[in-house]
């Protein structure tokens, strides 16, 4: 297992969106959320953090399967959250219709990244550092809070990736499970690279069992003490 970040080409960016290999595909992601727990993990901390006034980002929303799944919460419901989805792909047909879209890169400066809260979920690792760093940049200008799911980087999570066969993954995941592991993230490196440095942001990073890199980045008030 390499000391470094190894970012490659998954197969399911190279597909057509309606593709059946990527649907089959989008569905082991469902799978493979549910098992490492990133959406419930992320249901709780917005829940712990979020303010009624907070405007949400939805960094790589994808088909919207996480927030179509938050949407039916009726604890969010009733918290009047309304999240705004960010890809490169079209408003999916079943987005909630109060909620808005908005199709772009992230990596065009002439896309809208504001948001209060920013939530991100097996999108980053695509990146390559630079930019990360880039990304990192713009939601220093508007976010309060940012929260991560990655792949965790490592040789017994490589091992879990590479044995998905066993739950019945399609050949896309099957490749691309590995080439997002050996893209992800360990220890402190995603706020580092991203530059949510300590004197500005808390920061908490954890690791899951099912091999999930979580990162939590929230902005200090002004005059809050470090280390205290």
């Amino acid at each position: 297992m390499s000391a470094h970040r190894i970012v490659r080409p998954e197969q399911l960016d190279l597909l057509p969106h309606a593709h059946p290999a990527a649907l089959r595909s989008r569905r082991d992601l469902v799978r493979i959320n549910r098992v490492m727990g990133n959406w419930r993990w992320l249901r709780t901390t917005m829940f712990e953090r979020i303010r009624s006034s907070d405007t949400i980002l939805e960094l790589g929303a994808g088909d919207g399967g996480f927030a179509r799944w938050l949407r039916r919460d009726s604890s969010a419901d009733r918290a009047g959250w309304r999240v705004r989805g960010l890809d490169l792909v079209a408003r999916p047909v079943d987005w909630p219709t109060a909620w808005p879209w908005t199709r772009g890169d992230m990596l065009d400066p002439s896309v809208d990244l504001s948001g209060d809260v920013v939530v991100a979920n097996l999108v980053l690792h695509h990146f390559e550092d630079a930019a990360l760093e880039r990304i990192g940049r713009r939601l220093r200008e508007t976010a309060r809070l940012v929260l991560v799911c990655e792949p965790a980087r490592g040789a017994i999570n490589l091992a879990l990736a590479r044995s998905l066969a066993l739950i019945g993954a399609g050949p896309v995941t099957r490749y691309d499970a590995p080439v997002s592991v050996q893209a992800g993230f360990t220890g402190m490196e995603l706020p580092e690279i991203m530059g949510f440095a300590p004197d500005a942001w808390t920061v908490e990073v954890r690791t899951g069992f099912f091999g999930a890199y979580r990162m939590i980045a929230q902005r200090r008030v002004v005059g809050e003490a470090i280390g205290l």
